[in-house]
């Protein structure tokens, strides 16, 4: 019983963590510098992930729909620390010498993991996004075991799916194409954190 329930909502959790977003941005960022805090960052992304699939697990997409002045709080907050980010890869950009690692220098693997972990917790939209799922895939008096199990399902598949993004952008011949055209991926990577960020606050 809840067995299709909970392959169904796997699956469109593997695409949820498929679409590129802020999260893939980060850990690519890192990954192309060092394939250890790439994985960090994905440890990072994985947890802030299960966070909000927790939340909405236990509801919080209803208070957000009670309080909306909260979500915008949330929304346009994490928007901000995302813009920061971005402006912070663009920043990094004025050297050739420049390295791209989100706010660079970051020192340790557990500066690697905080920045994965806010850069999930800065998107509210994804707990919105897994209450939708959850109201529409599962019925009301699904038991707890159900909720559980798809909180740990979510932690899964997302840090499978970002540790395997992690290690491809640190294979050395991407590696190596990234060192030609370290500036001008830079750049691109820097805007398109800003632009995600714009679509966290107005979309």
């Amino acid at each position: 019983m809840f067995l299709a329930e909970l392959i169904t909502v796997a699956i469109i959790i593997l695409f949820g963590c498929m679409s590129p977003g802020p999260d893939f941005v980060a850990v690519t960022s890192h990954a192309l510098s060092d394939r250890v805090k790439g994985l960090w960052v994905a440890l990072g992304a994985a947890m802030a992930i299960s966070i909000w699939a927790a939340l909405a697990v236990f509801g919080l997409d209803t208070v957000l729909s009670i309080f909306p002045w909260l979500y915008n709080v949330l929304r346009f907050g994490g928007a901000a620390y995302l813009v920061w980010l971005g402006g912070m890869i663009l920043w990094s950009t004025r050297s050739p010498s420049s390295s791209i690692e989100l706010g660079q220098p970051v020192p340790s693997t557990r500066a690697a993991l905080w920045t994965g972990l806010l850069v999930g917790l800065a998107n509210p939209k994804t707990a919105v996004f897994f209450g939708s799922i959850f109201l529409a895939v599962f019925p009301s008096n699904s038991p707890f075991w159900v909720h559980l199990s798809t909180v740990v399902l979510t932690f899964a598949i997302a840090l499978t799916w970002f540790s395997a993004v992690a290690t491809l952008f640190s294979i050395g011949s991407i590696t190596a194409i990234y060192s030609k055209f370290r500036r001008l991926i830079d750049r691109f990577l820097g805007l398109l954190l800003i632009s995600l960020a714009l679509r966290v606050a107005f979309w």
